[in-house]
């Protein structure tokens, strides 16, 4: 099989996501241009460790742009800057997450909220959302609907809770509220103003 056939479908990956993501096109397309440029000159090894520096760019554009989903912190609550991570599936599996932290002004209480894409715990919530047995026999769980989306509540004591959703079975948003009275009915509500349409824009 002719070389070039061996190095497109790698390099077909990195132009598909390039035309989908918010990216900017000057720095990725430059890595990939560097990368081709390497193959045909033969140097397989310094293109694919190119390939490998644009697929990262792109896993952290990625990244950057989940973090436009957040909702802003309601009244009576600080929110921080959100944060983003992106590994490659070498890391526990790879993924790409946003991270967004607010804290209850004055108060304990504290809501975390993540968004996970290309993430190995997909698999294991979205088996649970379509098995209620499964949920039934973990202790504190339930399924639970917010707007039109199914979702598990985990209850953590007293003051705790967890929600957590999967979009289009690819996309997992969890919000954690602690510290608070009523955390099930805060992390339900910080995850309604999660930003689903856009969400689903991002990841087409």
């Amino acid at each position: 099989m002719p070389r070039a056939r061996v190095f497109l479908p790698l390099v077909l990956p990195m132009l598909l996501l390039l035309a989908a993501g918010p990216v900017r096109a000057d720095e990725i397309t430059d890595q990939l241009e560097r990368s081709i440029k390497l193959y045909k000159e033969g140097n397989v090894s310094e293109a694919l460790n190119e390939l490998e520096f644009a697929s990262g760019l792109l896993r952290q554009k990625k990244a950057e742009s989940l973090a436009e989903i957040f909702p802003e912190a309601p009244s009576g609550w600080k929110a921080e800057k959100p944060e983003t991570q992106a590994m490659g599936k070498a890391l526990f599996g790879g993924g790409i997450s946003a991270t967004r932290t607010y804290k209850q002004q004055p108060g304990k209480g504290r809501v975390t909220i993540e968004v996970m894409s290309d993430s190995p715990l997909l698999q294991g919530v979205a088996m649970m959302l379509t098995n209620p047995m499964l949920v039934q026999s973990a202790q504190g769980s339930k399924l639970i609907r917010i707007g039109d989306e199914k979702a598990i509540l985990q209850t953590h004591g007293n003051d705790g809770a967890e929600v957590q959703m999967v979009v289009d079975g690819k996309i997992l948003v969890k919000v954690e509220a602690r510290g608070l009275g009523e955390a099930a009915d805060t992390a339900k509500d910080f995850l309604s103003k999660v930003d689903l349409k856009k969400l689903r824009q991002l990841n087409k």
